[in-house]
Protein backbone atom coordinates (compact mmCIF):
# COMPACT_ATOMS: atom_id res chain seq x y z
CA UNK A 1 0.00 0.00 0.00
CA UNK A 2 3.07 2.43 0.31
CA UNK A 3 3.42 2.52 -2.81
CA UNK A 4 -0.12 3.40 -4.20
CA UNK A 5 0.36 6.15 -1.29
CA UNK A 6 3.64 7.64 -2.85
CA UNK A 7 1.82 7.37 -6.50
CA UNK A 8 -0.65 9.14 -4.99
CA UNK A 9 0.96 11.47 -3.57
CA UNK A 10 2.90 12.52 -6.60
CA UNK A 11 -0.62 12.52 -8.90
CA UNK A 12 -1.51 15.13 -6.41
CA UNK A 13 1.82 17.43 -6.26
CA UNK A 14 1.14 17.30 -10.33
CA UNK A 15 -2.21 18.56 -9.90
CA UNK A 16 -0.94 21.12 -7.32
CA UNK A 17 1.75 22.45 -9.72
CA UNK A 18 -0.76 22.56 -12.77
CA UNK A 19 -3.16 24.44 -11.00
CA UNK A 20 -0.66 27.16 -10.46
CA UNK A 21 0.81 27.29 -13.43
CA UNK A 22 -2.45 27.89 -14.85
CA UNK A 23 -3.81 30.06 -12.69
CA UNK A 24 -1.19 32.07 -10.64
CA UNK A 25 -3.12 31.22 -6.87
CA UNK A 26 -1.32 29.88 -4.04
CA UNK A 27 -4.62 27.82 -3.12
CA UNK A 28 -4.07 25.84 -6.36
CA UNK A 29 -1.04 24.61 -4.07
CA UNK A 30 -3.60 23.00 -2.06
CA UNK A 31 -3.55 19.28 -3.96
CA UNK A 32 0.19 19.39 -3.76
CA UNK A 33 1.10 19.93 0.01
CA UNK A 34 -1.41 17.00 0.28
CA UNK A 35 0.46 15.02 -1.82
CA UNK A 36 3.43 16.12 -0.45
CA UNK A 37 2.20 14.43 2.97
CA UNK A 38 1.25 11.26 0.81
CA UNK A 39 4.65 11.40 -0.79
CA UNK A 40 5.91 10.95 2.63
CA UNK A 41 3.99 8.59 4.82
CA UNK A 42 4.66 6.35 1.87
CA UNK A 43 8.43 6.67 1.92
CA UNK A 44 8.43 6.43 5.72
CA UNK A 45 6.79 2.87 5.29
CA UNK A 46 9.10 2.09 2.07
CA UNK A 47 12.23 3.24 4.38
CA UNK A 48 11.16 1.65 7.80
CA UNK A 49 8.99 -1.55 7.70
CA UNK A 50 8.31 -1.05 11.53
CA UNK A 51 6.96 2.16 10.99
CA UNK A 52 4.52 0.91 7.94
CA UNK A 53 1.28 0.58 10.45
CA UNK A 54 1.39 4.25 11.51
CA UNK A 55 2.40 5.53 8.04
CA UNK A 56 -0.32 4.01 6.22
CA UNK A 57 -2.61 5.42 8.90
CA UNK A 58 -1.45 8.55 8.80
CA UNK A 59 -1.92 8.30 5.13
CA UNK A 60 -5.73 7.07 5.31
CA UNK A 61 -6.12 10.73 7.74
CA UNK A 62 -4.49 12.65 5.19
CA UNK A 63 -6.81 11.23 2.49
CA UNK A 64 -9.77 11.34 4.64
CA UNK A 65 -9.28 15.01 4.81
CA UNK A 66 -7.95 15.67 1.42
CA UNK A 67 -11.97 13.61 0.33
CA UNK A 68 -13.13 17.55 2.06
CA UNK A 69 -12.05 18.70 -1.47
CA UNK A 70 -15.23 16.98 -2.69
CA UNK A 71 -17.53 19.25 -1.03
CA UNK A 72 -15.61 22.35 -1.86
CA UNK A 73 -15.54 21.77 -5.61
CA UNK A 74 -18.99 20.86 -5.28
CA UNK A 75 -19.59 23.97 -3.15
CA UNK A 76 -17.52 26.38 -5.27
CA UNK A 77 -19.23 25.36 -8.81
CA UNK A 78 -23.00 25.46 -7.30
CA UNK A 79 -21.64 29.24 -6.51
CA UNK A 80 -20.17 29.93 -10.03
CA UNK A 81 -17.07 30.46 -8.92
CA UNK A 82 -14.32 31.49 -11.36
CA UNK A 83 -11.08 30.02 -12.32
CA UNK A 84 -9.72 26.69 -11.46
CA UNK A 85 -10.07 26.26 -7.60
CA UNK A 86 -13.67 24.95 -7.52
CA UNK A 87 -11.93 22.18 -10.33
CA UNK A 88 -8.70 21.07 -8.42
CA UNK A 89 -10.94 20.93 -5.34
CA UNK A 90 -13.11 18.19 -6.88
CA UNK A 91 -10.09 16.54 -8.37
CA UNK A 92 -8.24 16.20 -5.34
CA UNK A 93 -11.42 15.53 -3.28
CA UNK A 94 -11.83 12.34 -6.12
CA UNK A 95 -8.22 11.43 -5.83
CA UNK A 96 -8.43 11.36 -1.99
CA UNK A 97 -11.51 9.31 -1.87
CA UNK A 98 -10.27 6.84 -4.17
CA UNK A 99 -6.79 6.39 -1.99
CA UNK A 100 -8.98 6.44 1.19
CA UNK A 101 -11.68 3.35 -0.27
CA UNK A 102 -7.98 1.68 -1.28
CA UNK A 103 -6.72 2.50 2.31
CA UNK A 104 -9.67 0.58 3.98
CA UNK A 105 -9.89 -2.31 1.47
CA UNK A 106 -6.20 -2.69 2.57
CA UNK A 107 -6.97 -2.36 6.41
CA UNK A 108 -9.71 -5.16 6.01
CA UNK A 109 -7.26 -7.49 3.51
CA UNK A 110 -5.11 -7.47 6.76
CA UNK A 111 -6.88 -7.54 9.75
CA UNK A 112 -8.11 -11.00 7.71
CA UNK A 113 -5.04 -12.44 7.25
CA UNK A 114 -3.80 -11.80 10.59
CA UNK A 115 -6.63 -13.36 12.01
CA UNK A 116 -6.18 -16.41 9.41
CA UNK A 117 -2.81 -16.71 10.53
CA UNK A 118 -3.57 -16.50 14.36
CA UNK A 119 -6.35 -19.47 13.98
CA UNK A 120 -3.54 -21.18 11.93
CA UNK A 121 -1.45 -21.27 14.90
CA UNK A 122 -4.07 -21.34 17.65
Amino acid sequence: MHIVSIITGLILVGIGCYGFNESGAKTALIPAYFGAALFLCGLIAALKPSAIKHAMHGAAMVGLLGTSGLYMGIKGMLEKKEGLAPTMQLIMGAVCLVFLVLCIRSFINVRKAREAAAKDQG
